[in-house]
């Protein structure tokens, strides 16, 4: 056993949320460090749009009245087990009883205030005192900010004060909100709000608070922790970034390889390992081009475009400007996507007006996301900028190559194939750029068609690929001993 005590604050956990990424890493990441025996507890808000099942699974174990600031509400406190780690779920009133996980900034400031001040009262209430709290994206930002406020040494009155660590998933999202409005959450001084501390441009912003008051600050890759020194990807952040440097430190941010496994996954047609996979990948592809009504046409590539939402950062505009010259090349085009969004009407006008070669799908219970990415041939990430990313970490897996710009998590992963080595496990290109990408998946389709003993090489690298969320574990835990050490 790990002599550490470790709790994890997020607003999402899978499965007890799983709206996108944040809630599958950290569920995954506290698994894996209960695997590497760390003492891995986390807390969540108890949301209305949990499932009735795993609801009733979670057992009240205490319920106390909580202050924050001038106001009172009732907190209860529930506990489930998820892959041997203990979930705290908390009540703050009615907080958590709407029928969305996120509303509107302004509206999830004043509650998410609420669920940090539950979470560290957690801590007293079920008498588990961590060495460090580990908080996720601005929505937990208020943790290491109430840490060193007297309302937060209230909170953990009668322990010893914990260390914070930050991880931050994506600059963008900052829970910008009035001064007031802050004030009106928290009783705190007038020294927290100052350009030093939360002031941002007239405002508060939880993010930068987060980003000054915590001890040790991670992201989820590390190239993304080396590119929000700059402005481009700092996103106003940048200065607070490079004051916090020696503090910060990237870790790549892996995936669960015992869900995403070609060789048990219960979703694909045909399972398979790299020792012996192009037979049932072959069988994978036809069931997924006869499912989507596409063409078997022998030698042709099937290029797989999958997200969870379809937004601006991940190179849609690239995709767009040449999607020509991609219909001219003996290709299908597969968009999968999660969640709906206004631009994904760009690929569903596509597939109707080239039947037979583009598609447009959800992926859900009835075709998993697995089933067409081991379905495709190629996996297009473009992204312009990629703070951790997991699809081209689980087309690694399934021996799907990736092509990818090079940034943040997928320039870590993603070895782009050299001819005079003969080395690589996928394709990329540096500059944000729509003829660079289209170069390279011609260079993609060119060794797909001319090359099959190439590209056999790739596809054994790729699916050899260590992208286990245990090398993340073993990450962390050097952080958390450099954060305790002396302790």
């Amino acid at each position: 056993m790990v002599d550490k005590k470790i709790l994890i604050v997020s607003t999402e956990f899978s499965p007890f949320t799983d709206i996108g990424h944040l809630g599958r890493v950290t569920s995954d990441m506290s698994a894996a460090l209960r695997r590497a025996g760390v003492d891995v507890r986390a807390v969540i808000p108890m949301y209305r749009s949990i499932s009735a099942k795993l609801r009733k699974d979670a057992k009240l174990v205490c319920e106390h009245e909580q202050t924050v600031g001038w106001r009172h509400f009732h907190c209860k406190v529930y506990e489930a087990v998820h892959r041997d780690v203990p979930v705290y779920l908390v009540t703050a009133d009615n907080s958590f009883e709407g029928a969305k996980v996120y509303t509107s900034t302004e509206n999830d400031v004043k509650r998410f205030a609420d669920f940090c001040a539950c979470a560290l009262s957690v801590i007293k209430a079920v008498e588990f005192f961590p060495d460090v709290i580990q908080c996720h994206d601005w929505q937990t930002g208020f943790i290491p900010i109430l840490v060193n406020s007297n309302e937060g040494a209230l909170q953990l009155e009668g322990g010893p004060t914990p260390k914070t660590l930050f991880v931050l998933h994506n600059m963008k999202y900052q829970g910008i909100c009035s001064r007031y409005a802050l004030f009106d959450q928290f009783d705190l001084s007038s020294e927290f709000i100052s350009r030093s501390a939360l002031e941002f441009y007239g405002e508060v912003n939880i993010l930068k608070g987060g980003i000054v008051f915590a001890d040790k600050l991670v992201t989820m890759s590390e190239s993304y922790a080396s590119e929000i020194h700059h402005s481009y990807y700092g996103e106003n952040l940048e200065g607070v970034i490079r004051a916090r440097s020696a503090d910060l430190r990237g870790i790549h941010c892996g995936i669960d390889t015992g869900r995403y496994d070609p060789m048990t996954d219960k979703t694909i047609t045909a399972n398979y390992d790299y020792k012996a996979y192009k037979a049932s990948k072959a069988a994978n592809k036809s069931h997924i081009l006869k499912k989507l009504g596409l063409s078997t046409e022998k030698g042709r590539m099937t290029i797989c475009f999958s997200a969870e939402i379809l937004d601006e950062n991940k190179g849609i505009d690239l995709i767009q400007f040449v999607f020509k010259d991609l219909m001219e090349m003996n290709i299908n085009f597969i968009t999968a996507y999660r969640w709906g969004s206004a631009m994904g009407e760009f690929f569903a006008s596509k597939a109707v007006e080239f039947p037979g070669r583009v598609a447009y799908t959800k992926y859900g219970k009835e075709l998993s996301e697995t089933a067409v990415v081991c379905g495709s041939d190629v996996l297009l990430r473009p992204s312009r900028i990629e703070p951790c990313g997991e699809k081209h970490q689980i087309a690694l897996r399934y021996g799907t190559l990736p092509i990818v710009r090079e940034t943040g998590g997928l320039r870590d992963v993603v070895v782009s194939y050299n001819e005079d080595t003969n080395e690589g496990n996928g394709f990329s290109f540096a500059n944000y750029n729509a003829h660079d990408m289209l170069y390279t998946i011609n260079r993609a389709y060119r060794i797909f068609n001319e090359k099959p003993k190439v590209w056999d090489k790739l596809i054994k690298t790729a699916m050899n690929t260590d992208v286990s969320c245990d090398r993340t574990a073993e990450g962390y835990l050097e952080v958390y001993e450099e954060m305790t050490e002396g302790l």
